[in-house]
């Protein structure tokens, strides 16, 4: 008996210290908030965390969403390499669809952590967001501010014996890494001039639509374009009207807002704008002309301007684009826009070869053999067809018997 009343005696007293403890803590947390400066209380705060990790033998990266007013591209690259090789027995996820996206993005939740290996280094990632005081920082468009009262980053933590293997290799592989992540999950875009560039408003010089439906590029271009490899297909589109465009420096601004791995296509150019002669012209029609004359000042793009470009110094802003330009009539364009070395490649699109046939037939009815195939082709090698033609009967039906048949008779 006695030795149960002093067990629970003993529990008593126990519960009683740590009710008296917590009270004082509480009281004393009181008494700092009201008393002591919080800068004070962060300097003694800050000079704790470093007592305790003077005995740890770990480092800690920290990678912040902003450096001061930019956004910091470590942080977005961290993002990206995380997201495959989230564990399956994660509790919290965050999940969402950009704007003109098809591919979901995920991300880790507050607080949670992820275990990287990398050549025998192990890493830990772990993502926390706190809300603080509203400060303004540039938005996406680049135009305008936008309002943010959380700071988020990534906390990342090794020995700190593998100080130089995640500094010289380990960061280096996360953004090669997520480069690759990103182009995967891309979604190829078409864009063309922005009415907001036209009327005078700020805002992006080009709008873009999602590049997915079956008769755009995929199908068309890619008869056009068949010499290409097959990455250039991955490269956003954009579809220039020189007629819409007032000078020579416009241009060029188009030029340094498109996005790398993209490619510029100016359609029949010999009917949008008239390039032979045009310093001469002008020249004739200006009175003024003995006084000198300057491109800049025509209200319509010159010859000059042009190529300057396609290869002058502001054709070397960007990485991995492509210019393509179409004709009818190429005799109408000036040499100079010719020549070797400006023009890198000249394609002449021919009728619809039995290549071309399969794999328009491929695109647009999604099969590679049909018993019809050998007198469709026999039939275009005889005929003289364009990919447009047939392309316009494989779209008449989704069946690829009644589609093959019309194209027969």
């Amino acid at each position: 008996m006695f030795p149960k009343a002093t067990e629970m005696t003993s529990t008593k007293a126990i519960i009683s210290a740590a009710a008296s403890a917590a009270a004082t803590v509480m009281l004393l947390r009181s008494v700092a908030n009201d008393f002591i400066p919080k800068e004070l209380r962060q300097y003694v705060y800050f000079k704790l965390i470093t007592l305790i990790n003077s005995f740890s033998s770990e480092l800690t990266l920290v990678i912040e969403e902003y450096d001061n007013l930019n956004q910091n591209h470590l942080f977005t690259a961290a993002q990206l390499y995380l997201q495959p090789i989230i564990p399956p027995n994660t509790q919290r996820l965050k999940i969402s669809l950009p704007k003109k996206e098809n591919n979901i993005s995920m991300s880790l939740e507050q607080n949670q952590e992820i275990i990287d290996t990398f050549n025998g280094v192990n890493v830990k990632w772990k993502f926390i967001s706190r809300e603080e005081r509203v400060k303004y920082v540039p938005s996406p468009d680049l135009y305008s501010t936008m309002p943010v009262n959380e700071r988020r980053f990534f906390e990342l933590s090794f020995h700190n014996k593998h100080k130089n293997v995640v500094l010289d290799a380990y960061i280096k592989h996360v953004i090669k890494k997520s480069k690759e992540i990103k182009d995967e999950k891309r979604t190829l875009k078409l864009f063309t001039l922005s009415l907001d560039r036209m009327t005078g408003r700020r805002g992006d010089a080009w709008q873009s639509v999602n590049l997915d439906h079956p008769a755009t590029f995929d199908t068309d271009w890619e008869i056009k374009l068949d010499c290409c490899h097959g990455k250039f297909l991955k490269f956003d589109i954009y579809d220039l009207e020189l007629t819409d465009l007032r000078t020579n420096s416009e241009l060029r601004k188009l030029l340094i807002s498109t996005g790398n791995k993209s490619i510029l296509v100016v359609e029949d150019i010999d009917c949008s704008i008239d390039l032979q002669n045009r310093i001469a012209e002008a020249r004739a029609l200006n009175p003024r002309s003995n006084r000198g004359y300057n491109p800049e000042n025509q209200v319509q793009v010159t010859l000059s301007g042009l190529l300057n470009f396609v290869d002058g110094l502001w054709s070397s802003c960007g990485d991995e684009r492509i210019i393509v330009f179409t004709t009818n009539h190429k005799e109408k364009l000036d040499p100079a826009l010719l020549r070797p070395g400006r023009m890198d490649m000249h394609i002449h699109m021919s009728y619809c070869s039995p290549c071309g046939f399969k794999m328009l037939a491929s695109n647009y009815l999604g099969i590679t053999y049909h018993p019809l195939f050998l007198q469709v082709e026999e039939l275009i090698g005889t005929t003289k067809v364009t990919p447009a033609e047939v392309a316009e009967e494989l779209m008449k039906s989704e069946e690829p018997d009644i589609a093959l048949r019309e194209k027969l008779w």
